[in-house]
């Protein structure tokens, strides 16, 4: 195997560092357990609508974001949608859950306040490229930017260089048949941590955002079932 010379090593190192936030699938996913009660009423859950902002679905160099439109399969209004009518309905948390139910007791919509899952490089270690940049491309032994390289070195031996974050907030109401309504439920949860250039926070993402997702559900499913005499008592 040939050996390679020091420059050569810090392009490897940075390819292998750029190319770990390529772009990969993303499918909202809620994992949660059976419904500790279920609410004895229909609902027909309606899209939800999504009001994300734009700043939380970029990708770009270093940064890599669930929402950004090359990584979900559909709309975020409509996965989100998907999911929640799937949990609500495979784990009972509603006598009957579903995008279309024939004569609904209630109607459900929702909005995506925030959804926000993103992994990318701390300031620390862009500003270390940006440095590392002309040694890299000059050569190591360049006495004007020589120095340039060292806050890059730090990065290989393991200080954190990415920043991972997942923060989310879902609003959902429940209508009743005459589209009043009657109860307005409100979750947020967020997570992060850091980590180094070895780590391949890309592909932890999707799991890791997904776990957050959950956390916000199993609250609206809690505030729910708190409502659920007074959900069961309307149109008696």
């Amino acid at each position: 195997m040939p050996k390679l010379n020091f420059n050569q090593i810090l392009i490897v190192s940075f390819l292998a560092f750029s190319f770990s936030c390529a772009t990969i699938s993303y499918t909202p996913t809620v994992s949660l357990d059976i419904s500790q009660r279920t609410i004895q009423r229909t609902v027909q859950i309606e899209k939800f609508t999504d009001s994300t902002a734009q700043k939380d679905r970029k990708s770009g160099f270093g940064k890599f974001a669930v929402t950004n439109e090359k990584s979900l399969i559909g709309g975020l209004d409509l996965e989100i949608t998907k999911a929640i009518t799937s949990d609500f309905s495979s784990n009972k948390v509603f006598k009957e859950a579903g995008r279309r139910v024939e004569n609904p007791d209630f109607y459900l919509n929702g909005t995506i306040r925030r959804y926000k899952g993103v992994t990318s490089l701390n300031n620390y270690s862009k500003t270390s490229f940006f440095l590392a940049m002309p040694t890299i491309l000059i050569g190591p032994f360049a006495p004007i930017v020589y120095l340039g390289i060292i806050p890059y070195l730090t990065l290989i031996t393991g200080v954190p260089a990415n920043k991972t974050q997942a923060e989310i907030e879902i609003e959902i109401r429940i209508l009743d048949k005459n589209q009043v309504v009657v109860g307005r439920y409100l979750a947020t949860a967020e997570n992060h941590f850091s980590s180094s250039m070895y780590r391949n926070t890309t592909n932890e993402l999707p799991n890791f955002t997904n776990k957050v997702f959950s956390e916000v559900v199993g609250k609206l499913r809690t505030q729910l079932l708190v409502d659920a005499a007074k959900l069961e008592a309307i149109g008696l």
